[in-house]
């Protein structure tokens, strides 16, 4: 099946499916040409991918967006760490509500949107250990966490330099997910 008609049918924005269009059932191909990290996990979720490795490529997405927050707030690296550890092998953190309640407090109390945007970031990371459809926001929160802190004349190289970063970041953590590879 062509890549751009099984990402329509599984509900995928336009502009995903308008991307992947050329690649035809070229999926290995469109894997590791896919611009944006967000739409990465995205795939990965609707394709069934590790849940771990869906949490882990989140996680370090939500990473990405940590130097946007004031060196004070702790809650979401609390939170990566406690899900990097469970990524790795461990137990599903044993205070998810706690740090979820956390996260919340954070974004809810952010300074600025940046800060808000990075602490969504760490939040949809955590969500993701449940709802893998939640990981895909994880990278566009980092996105927008970089959007918000650069300049007007920054904005769109800030914007293609953060998706592209998490694209590769995805990249690194999780590997094509089992309708990729089957494609190849």
């Amino acid at each position: 099946m062509e890549v751009w008609r099984w990402l329509e049918a599984q509900g995928a924005h336009h502009d995903v499916v308008r991307w992947a269009r050329p690649f035809g059932e070229d999926w290995p191909r469109a894997w590791d040409e896919c611009p944006r990290g967000d739409w990465l996990l995205g795939v990965a979720a609707r394709a069934g991918a590790d849940g771990r490795a869906i949490t882990r490529a989140a996680c370090a997405c939500a990473r990405f967006a940590l130097p946007y927050l004031p060196d004070a707030e702790e809650r979401p690296r609390v939170a990566l760490d406690a899900l990097e550890r469970y990524v790795e092998g461990g137990e599903p953190p044993a205070d998810h509500a706690a740090l979820d309640a956390a996260l919340e407090a954070a974004v809810d109390g952010a300074p600025d949107p940046a800060v808000a945007a990075a602490a969504m970031a760490a939040l949809a990371a955590l969500r993701s250990v449940a709802h893998p459809e939640d990981a895909p926001l994880a990278a566009s929160s980092a996105v927008q966490a970089a959007l918000l802190d650069a300049g007007d004349c920054a904005l769109v190289a800030a914007m293609r330099h953060a998706q592209a970063s998490c694209a590769d970041l995805v990249r690194t953590h999780l590997a094509r997910p089992p309708l990729v590879t089957a494609r190849a």
